[in-house]
């Protein structure tokens, strides 16, 4: 079952200047670093404070990249849209940096969507 809207990715040519922006201008806390799996890019996981909501950053040419769903259980969400119609080939990956099992689907159209589990502690909950 789909819990709740996690985060959104975004493309950005500047990593490093969109985090002192974000961070030091508008109240973001960073969350983690790490490396976006399918093309290597460094990435910036960052969260606001009030809501929670998190927003992942990746170095690259600027754009909409995904948008991510905390769910009860990938491998059943992912059967189940993969049934749907989205391109699910990707399957399922564990995420180490932040205690998650994730995977993402391809709609026919619009961007990606990743279904991600934190596992209890994890501290990107």
């Amino acid at each position: 079952m789909i819990e709740r809207l996690d985060h959104v990715a975004y493309a950005v040519a500047d990593l490093e200047g969109q985090i002192e922006l974000l961070t030091g201008q508008l109240g973001l806390e960073l969350v983690r670093r790490g490396t976006f799996r399918p093309t290597g890019a460094p990435l910036a996981l960052l969260r606001e404070p009030a809501s929670g909501m998190k927003l992942e950053l990746v170095q690259g040419v600027p754009g909409f990249l995904h948008v991510a769903f905390t769910v009860d259980d990938v491998a059943s969400e992912h059967a189940r849209l993969t049934a749907a119609g989205l391109d699910g080939s990707a399957g399922i990956v564990r995420i180490e940096a932040a205690g998650a099992e994730s995977a993402v689907l391809a709609p026919a159209a619009g961007p990606e969507v990743q279904l991600i589990r934190y596992e209890p502690g994890s501290a990107e909950a």
